[in-house]
């Protein structure tokens, strides 16, 4: 009970130190601005609330003009305890009236970009910008968003939508078919985000050099193209035709809709296998993405369980060169001709996917 009591009267002291010392604070804007109280009371509630004054601050001290907070660093990978994270001290000294309403308009400046960031239909990006951002959320990647925010600020339009494309490609051979730890590469990405911020002299080309630490190789990138499976699903369905839609235009340069409900993905090896099907022995070559081929719906409607011959057929007639491909190459369609057909993908893909043209 004695314990109980004494928490609650620390509880109580904190809150009254905390309602103080933002009092202050707002008093401290008022007089060293020359604002009134009303438009240092809204300055001080935009401060706590953007940067979390509060319990991040009690161990230090304001100063006129001043405000104080902590941050965690930014080398701190996503997902550890906030108790085991370094911290660091950040002050920001506010030396007039200009400056405070300057901040205010960079810090929602910044936060307009950060949304975007996330938005491929965001008004802001035109149709190249939405486009790469529409790959990123395609991907699911949100590592590269804290340096994509430092180079929309200094770099100008036409390398920064280079640098989207850069971005694109090393999260596709990265994440996407490599798989491979994003928290090493969040630490890239933050590093580089950080020079960006702090340099004078960073351009796109130092910038894509920094990062081709992330990079993967044409041969490690080949070699897990090679082998990869996709499981469609909600998101996967959408990332398989644009892995085939993307070969397709390298081969045609014809460049398909993905929102276009007229294509579909088939499953050459089918889900639901019949008889016809013996010549495959392990049912994980079905997510296998050299077993997949875009179809116009119509004739992926017709085409369900037939065996190899019977769908060849349909495959000739289809406008797609990487499904025509299937017919041409391959008289039957078992476990060595699938793998057959995706290393040649594979090839395609270290063309599609390469920074080397931008």
């Amino acid at each position: 009970m004695i314990e109980n009591t004494v928490a609650r009267n620390c509880q109580f002291e904190k809150r009254i130190s905390l309602r103080d010392s933002s009092e202050t604070f707002a008093n401290l804007i008022s007089i060293g601005t020359s604002c009134s109280k009303f438009e240092a009371g809204v300055i001080a509630e935009k401060a706590h609330e953007v940067f979390r004054l509060g319990p991040y601050g009690d161990d230090s001290t304001l100063q006129p003009g001043q405000m104080i907070w902590k941050a965690i660093d930014a080398l701190e990978p996503p997902g550890k305890p906030l108790s085991e994270c370094i911290f660091k001290t950040i002050r920001l000294k506010i030396k007039s009236k200009q400056d405070v309403f300057d901040l205010i308009r960079k810090i929602d400046s910044h936060a307009d970009i950060y949304m975007a960031l996330k938005n491929p239909g965001d008004e802001l990006w035109d149709k190249n910008e939405s486009k790469y951002i529409q790959s990123l959320k395609m991907f699911g990647v949100t590592q590269p968003i804290s340096m994509l925010l430092a180079a929309h600020q200094k770099f100008s339009k036409s390398d920064f939508v280079k640098l989207l494309n850069i971005v694109s490609v090393i999260s596709f051979r990265y994440n996407v078919i490599g798989g491979l730890n994003p928290n090493e590469q969040e630490k890239v990405y933050n590093k580089v985000g950080l020079k960006i911020s702090t340099s004078e002299n960073v351009n796109l080309q130092i910038v894509k050099k920094l990062l081709m630490q992330i990079y993967v190789s044409d041969e490690s990138f080949k070699a897990s193209f090679s082998q990869k499976s996709l499981k469609i699903n909600g998101r996967n369905k959408k990332l398989i035709k644009y892995i085939l839609f993307s070969i397709e235009r390298h081969l045609t340069s014809i460049a398909y809709d993905l929102e276009n409900d007229k294509y579909s993905i088939e499953h050459i090896f089918p889900e639901n296998p019949n008889e016809n099907w013996d010549c495959f022995n392990d049912d994980q070559f079905i997510e296998r993405i050299g077993n997949y081929v875009v179809l116009e719906v119509s004739k992926n409607r017709d085409i369900g369980n037939k065996d190899f011959n019977a769908k060849r057929i349909i495959y000739k007639s289809s406008l797609f060169a990487l499904t025509k491909r299937v017919e041409d190459e391959y008289t039957q369609w078992n476990e060595s001709n699938l793998q057959k057909h995706q290393d040649w993908m594979a090839k395609q893909a270290i063309t599609v996917w390469k920074l080397n043209n931008i």
